[in-house]
């Protein structure tokens, strides 16, 4: 077996060719394996770092609150990758335009539908939320403007139109981004267009009523 560890702390390993070594690898806490070449058959444990834009040829165990680093292209792994805790980070903040990022192609994920990662400081800009998920056998990161947070006001008391902003306080939240509070004031909601919003939170044990659209 192989352990990469550094007695210096934060100590960075580069496999940048083929690797023939079929025996299973570990990487210690604090220390960050990089694979941007090939590796054989073995399972790599990981409880530090690991990141790349090349391929292991044999299944990844992430330890818990081991993290993945991800560049610009995604880290592919032939057999299967188990998640847990897991601080996904990228080498750029990033933002909505090229989103969703792929982070990492496996031969399967374990876990089913669910993912147990998230999103590590500094990797999402500043105005943008993050969310990490599987899509078939890629961990996806999500980004998406944090947007408006709007709370239903029925302050002009001339329409109950959605789309009017004297009707909210904090802005009209019109995007995917957007969240829509309605709380203590209790009026119908005019949808006088449609509109596509990230969450409805109701604050209020009263009925609200929403109609209209197109």
């Amino acid at each position: 077996a192989l352990t990469v560890k550094s007695t210096l702390g934060g100590g960075v390993l580069t496999v940048s060719g083929t690797s023939t070594y079929t025996g299973g690898t570990t990487v210690n806490s604090g220390v960050t394996l990089l694979v941007n070449g090939s590796t054989s058959s073995g399972t790599v444990t990981v409880n530090g770092t690991l990141g790349g834009t090349g391929t292991i040829g044999g299944n990844v165990n992430f330890a818990s609150g081991a993290a993945l680093l991800n560049a610009s292209l995604p880290l592919t792994v032939s057999g299967s990758v188990t998640l847990n805790n897991t601080t996904v980070t990228t080498t750029t903040a990033l933002t909505s335009s090229g989103s969703p990022y792929t982070l990492l192609n496996a031969g399967s994920i374990t876990g089913g539908s669910s993912v147990n990662a998230t999103p590590g400081a500094g990797s999402i800009a500043a105005g943008y939320i993050g969310t990490v998920s599987i899509s078939g056998n890629k961990i996806i990161l999500t980004v998406v403007s944090a947007g408006t947070t709007g709370t239903w006001t029925d302050g002009s008391g001339t329409d109950n139109n959605w789309s009017d902003s004297g009707n909210w306080s904090g802005g009209v939240p019109q995007n995917a981004g957007d969240t829509a509070i309605f709380g203590n004031t209790v009026s119908p909601v005019n949808l006088d267009a449609s509109e596509s919003v990230g969450a409805l939170n109701f604050n209020q044990a009263s009925a609200y009523t929403i109609s209209g659209g197109n």
